[in-house]
């Protein structure tokens, strides 16, 4: 059976041959069905989402976010089926950050005005500046060049010195 997206002019059935989708060499359309989980990826986060089909349309999917339980319509062409990292890596000798290379959610540090370093996370990604929410709860508008990344170590607690486990022996 064809695929019924509009752009999928080349989905056609030749006996038992299937020729392969203009929108996905995977399969485009016909390979989703209700209850399969996919990624796709949201331009205003900047990264891939993971979801949950709950409908197929002409042109575009009813998903259903893992992480927040909202629906979405999503286009087709945002599907990502083949499972292809779509992370952008900077270029080498890149010394300075852009929007490509951010994510909403991920924690970063810049210095203020008073050359005080300060450390938050990112809440939303603007045209020119990143929206910050910073450690001591202020919210912040910060040029992508002036940020750094900052790696988080989670659940790390020192370990109690003198404490020997083992048994007692007496004399």
């Amino acid at each position: 059976m064809p695929c019924k997206a509009p752009a999928c002019l080349i989905c056609t059935v030749s006996g038992s041959e299937l020729t392969a989708c203009w929108i996905s060499r995977s399969g485009c359309c016909r390979s989703l069905h209700p209850g399969m989980e996919i990624s796709y990826f949201s331009g205003k986060d900047n990264k891939q989402v993971d979801a949950v089909v709950e409908g197929v349309h002409r042109v575009s999917v009813h998903v259903r976010d893992k992480a927040d339980g909202k629906k979405w319509s999503v286009p087709l062409y945002a599907v990502n089926l083949s499972g292809a990292n779509t992370d952008i890596h900077p270029r080498q000798g890149q010394t300075r950050l852009d929007k490509n290379l951010l994510k909403v959610g991920e924690s970063v540090g810049f210095h203020d005005r008073d050359n005080r370093e300060r450390y938050g996370k990112i809440l939303q990604l603007n045209q020119k500046t990143a929206s910050l929410l910073t450690n001591d709860g202020m919210r912040w508008r910060v040029a992508y060049g002036l940020l750094f990344k900052v790696m988080e170590a989670e659940g790390y607690q020192e370990p109690e010195i003198g404490l020997i486990e083992g048994e007692i022996i007496k004399e």
